[in-house]
């Protein structure tokens, strides 16, 4: 069992929109493994040339920090997430401007979820924490070495549910090392600034000045932080949702009321899958991952108590009955659909019922 913990920190690297570029940007391939260092020389010119204040250090992490996040696989290609977010930011690109750098709506519902399996642990835990509270400041977080010390909660949480030889070991080497590092106060915001920063662009947070300079953050006031901490108490339940593929449709239904209902589309979800199909066919994948048009349909469609969000294998599973050879299913290791290949008949067809 993986921590769902970044442990890369730097304050530089967890901006939502520099992560994001790596595929949106083709720093990295759909298809071509590339190295890291090529990714982030690439990443590098892109920040430079859009105004992103970027150390060499800070955009290497970042890359390590896309891998974490689920946008690239251990050979640096694109994951059916990071196809995902390419397509999202082609359909809708993001604002010019300093607003660039604020997620479109369905951008953020997606990053919410990736950012929640790949952080999730830490984030509930600082929910928890700033909820029981009320509000923290800078200082607090400083002199007090808050995330530091949730950091550690969250790993021995982990230690409570592991049973692994190998993972118990490796979560209690790093335990033990964060246990025993002893952070200047000049560095502790570098270590805290990415989680608070994802977590004011994912709206969960507000901010603001207060007399003596110090920062005062609170839990935003739509109640988006508190529904998360009531849909996910604890690691357990997050690694539970995660494992039952439950974890977009719970926040949706949580999260309903404090949403946003400005979701960009009039389109049904057909046209929607028709048009993600195209792209993935576009880059050159050689076929369709499932995930990736699932990923699509619940960026724009939320789920609700009644039922979740339309699923591309649903949709495309009445063709393939009738017509095998024109929606083809292609299985992973497990035996799982994990890919399509749609011929223009089918495509045809879904036009149709769409209109």
């Amino acid at each position: 069992m993986r921590p769902r913990i970044l442990l890369r920190t730097h304050y530089q690297a967890d901006e939502p929109r520099l992560i994001i570029a790596i595929v949106t940007e083709r720093c990295s391939s759909p298809t071509e493994s590339r190295s890291e260092e090529a990714i982030a020389a690439a990443l590098e010119r892109w920040a430079r040339k859009n105004n992103y204040t970027v150390s060499t250090p800070a955009v290497v992490y970042a890359v390590d920090n896309a891998r974490h996040l689920g946008l690239l696989d251990n050979s640096n290609r694109w994951t059916a997430s990071g196809l995902a977010l390419a397509f999202l930011h082609r359909l809708l690109p993001p604002s010019s401007g300093a607003e660039s750098r604020l997620l479109t709506s369905v951008e953020e519902r997606l990053y919410l979820k990736l950012y929640l399996a790949g952080n999730g642990a830490l984030v509930i835990k600082f929910a928890k924490w700033l909820i029981e509270r009320g509000s923290t400041t800078d200082e607090q977080l400083r002199k007090e070495s808050i995330i530091e010390h949730l950091m550690i909660e969250a790993l021995d949480e982990y230690l409570s549910l592991t049973t692994g030889i190998r993972e118990r070991t490796a979560i209690r080497k790093e335990r033990d090392r964060l246990g025993r590092a002893e952070y200047a106060a000049s560095t502790k915001r570098h270590k805290r600034y990415p989680l608070l920063t994802t977590m004011l662009r994912l709206r969960l947070l507000q901010q603001r000045d207060e007399s003596g300079g110090h920062e005062m953050l609170k839990p935003d006031t739509n109640g988006r932080l508190a529904a998360i901490s009531r849909a996910i108490p604890d690691v357990d339940t997050l690694e539970r949702l995660i494992r039952a593929n439950k974890l977009q449709e719970t926040l949706d239904v949580e999260m309903r009321e404090y949403a946003r209902l400005d979701l960009p589309t009039n389109e049904k979800p057909p046209t929607l899958l028709l048009h993600a199909y195209a792209f993935a066919m576009d880059v050159g994948m050689q076929a369709c991952p499932i995930s990736y048009l699932d990923d699509v349909l619940d960026a724009f469609f939320p789920a609700s108590p009644a039922g979740r969000s339309p699923s591309a294998e649903k949709m495309l599973e009445p063709i393939h009955k009738e017509k095998p050879g024109e929606v083809r299913f292609h299985v992973d290791r497990r035996g799982q659909r994990a890919f399509v290949l749609i011929s223009e008949k089918a495509i045809e067809h879904l036009k149709n019922t769409a209109v």
